[in-house]
């Protein structure tokens, strides 16, 4: 049986899907703006460059690349400090896994470049901000909950079902613990620096049907412009060793 479900349908008139919101007091997750770049970047650096060392250091602290060009930039700020960012490349631009990540693809999968799909790269946490709490209407929530529920809300308007991603593999196993339903496209690969990555798809007309049975709280809380204002958790006393998300 097909769950069909219309999310514009269960704001009971409340917002404008896609647009900026309030998250949680002063803790924002938007579309970047022109003046938002430059952290982003700047997080990228410290994330990718310094802690990860996937890419070079730069004299200037940014890191960016050719797939920014086409790109659309989401973040979570708390004021101006960006806390979490990822981006989404269109499918008229070359995937990172048609080229960087390519080994992680079966060869008995066609990667989809269709209007309706994206890619998901660049997925980072700040690392002081990774036991960081958000208190919302549905419990306490790491910042990428926030990020994810930015993109959906961009998504629905913008006719976008599909978005692939490449994430460690454990951290691919708690998305999927946390209500996404994420479908390997080829097997879990260990990389030259020891992390065991992998390449997925996920649709988030299944990610609404799978919730809207399991957890409507968390399906409605991402179709709602946030009428909540509640704060940050402090971190917990042990310091986090995820390298590079948190949910």
């Amino acid at each position: 049986m097909q769950i069909e479900y219309n999310p514009r349908e269960r704001l009971n008139g409340g917002v404008s899907l896609g647009l900026p919101y309030e998250a949680a007091q002063d803790v924002t997750a938007r579309v970047l703006r022109t003046q938002d770049v430059e952290a982003a970047y700047r997080l990228r650096h410290e994330v990718f460059a310094k802690e990860l060392r996937w890419v070079p250091l730069a004299d200037d602290g940014l890191e960016h690349d050719v797939y920014d060009v086409q790109a659309k930039h989401f973040g979570v700020f708390r004021d101006r400090k960006i806390l979490s960012y990822l981006r989404l490349v269109s499918p008229e631009h070359r995937y990172m896994l048609e080229k960087e990540f390519r080994a992680l693809v079966s060869p008995d999968h066609d990667i989809r470049k269709a209007p309706d799909t994206r890619e998901v790269s660049r997925l980072c946490v700040s690392f002081d901000e990774r036991g960081t709490k958000v208190r919302t209407s549905i419990g306490s929530i790491g910042v990428s909950m926030m990020l994810y529920r930015q993109v959906y809300q961009w998504c629905i308007p913008n006719k976008v079902r599909y978005l692939y991603l490449v994430v460690e593999y454990k951290v691919l196993r708690l998305l999927k613990m946390f209500g996404f339903p994420c479908v390997l496209v080829g097997e879990p690969t260990r990389m030259p620096d020891g992390v065991v990555a992998a390449a997925a798809i996920m649709d988030w007309r299944e990610f609404e049907a799978k919730n809207l049975l399991s957890r409507p709280e968390l399906l409605d809380w991402f179709n709602q412009d946030p009428e909540y204002r509640g704060g940050l958790l402090p971190p917990p006393p042990v310091a986090y060793s995820e390298r590079q998300v948190s949910l």
